[in-house]
């Protein structure tokens, strides 16, 4: 059902402007990383080798932090106010894209959580506004938190990172559900400025359209091969915290690892990560939600589905229900910097744990 409905949503969206490009690998040659530490953030850049066709990818670098502090809470339910003393965050601007990063909250720790207002408090001190509404934090008097800007597509491939003009795309996939494509160029071939803009309406995109948040995955549509750089226009440090992706019921959720990727043998050893050191088996409803893996070889084929079996002896582990009980499908790869897909029954959170080194 995941792939059928994936194949479905992604080969309408490149339909649409990308006619006669089939749908190829959702994997491809793991990134490289080269980091050095400033003001005790790691910052690097790294580049990934995308084929042509489509490939689903995370992006494994943030912006830098901006503010980390402390602050009071007071939890409303769906929105949560930070209370920031001594420190006027208006100064920054709207923050009107822009998110933070819980430090201190228990197995909550690394959630972030869009920023939806900023006001000045008086006395140098400042309140955030936030959208906490799938979590319930009651009972966090205070809390330490990073702010950060969201990455999006203008910032994680600046300059058009080597796309064909108009044709190759970026395609995100939304919590309620839809999609868009982004093609870069000049939308109205008049020998404007070239930028990014909404494949659907040839204009630049308004509001929050191209932001990807920590976690989310995208699909890059490409006529060729192309190497990208990812680590320029701020999108160069290291989130050394768990994260927390929302996803949607009976949607596409493009999921992966927030993790730049170290000293890789791009041709033969692409570094891999395990479904089981993914982290997110905690976030599984058990025999409900499941995970989709894919091929690496261009045919997009799923090479494993799988659900979360609470009942196995030797303890809660993803199965597929069709091979030995001794085999801990658990171990399954997948390429680090490539998505998966995840399918779930009722919208949550779904947990990813940090594979580098910690960080402050």
């Amino acid at each position: 059902y995941l792939l059928r409905q994936f194949e479905h949503t992604t080969m309408k969206a490149a339909r649409k402007f990308l006619t006669g490009i089939a749908l190829a690998t959702l994997a491809a040659s793991a990134p490289t990383v080269q980091s050095a530490t400033t003001y005790s953030q790691v910052l690097g850049y790294y580049t990934i080798s995308a084929p042509g066709g489509t490939s689903a990818w995370t992006a494994g670098l943030v912006t830098k932090r901006l503010f980390q502090g402390n602050a009071g809470v007071t939890d409303s339910g769906a929105t949560s106010t930070l209370s920031v003393a001594n420190s006027d965050l208006t100064s920054l601007g709207t923050l009107s894209n822009h998110f933070v990063e819980i430090l201190n909250a228990g197995s909550w720790t690394g959630l972030t959580a869009n920023v939806t207002g900023v006001s000045s408090t008086g006395a140098s001190s400042s309140s955030l506004t936030v959208d906490l509404a799938l979590v319930d934090i009651t009972g966090l008097a205070t809390v330490s938190f990073r702010l950060r800007e969201h990455v999006t597509i203008e910032s994680l491939f600046s300059d058009g990172a080597g796309f064909v003009k108009v044709q190759d795309s970026v395609t995100l996939f939304y919590q309620d559900g839809s999609t868009r494509d982004f093609l870069y160029g000049d939308p109205t071939f008049s020998g404007q400025p070239d930028i990014w803009f909404d494949a659907g309406t040839f204009a630049a995109p308004v509001g929050n359209l191209t932001r990807i948040i920590p976690g989310q995955g995208f699909l890059l549509t490409l006529q060729s091969p192309l190497s990208i750089v990812v680590g320029k226009a701020g999108v160069t440090y290291v989130k050394d915290t768990p994260t927390f992706v929302p996803v949607t019921a009976n949607s596409v959720n493009l999921v992966g690892l927030v993790n730049p990727l170290v000293s890789i043998d791009q041709a033969t050893d692409p570094q891999k990560f395990t479904l089981n050191e993914a982290g997110f088996l905690t976030g599984l409803r058990a025999f409900d939600d499941a995970v989709s893996v894919y091929s690496v070889d261009g045919s997009l084929t799923e090479t494993g589905s799988y659900i979360l079996d609470p009942f196995d002896p030797s303890g809660p582990r993803l199965t597929d229900f069709s091979g030995s009980s001794s085999v801990d499908d658990g171990e399954t790869t997948v390429n680090t910097g490539n998505a998966m897909i995840i399918g779930v029954t009722s919208n949550g959170l779904i947990p990813l744990n940090s594979l580098v080194p910690s960080q402050n």
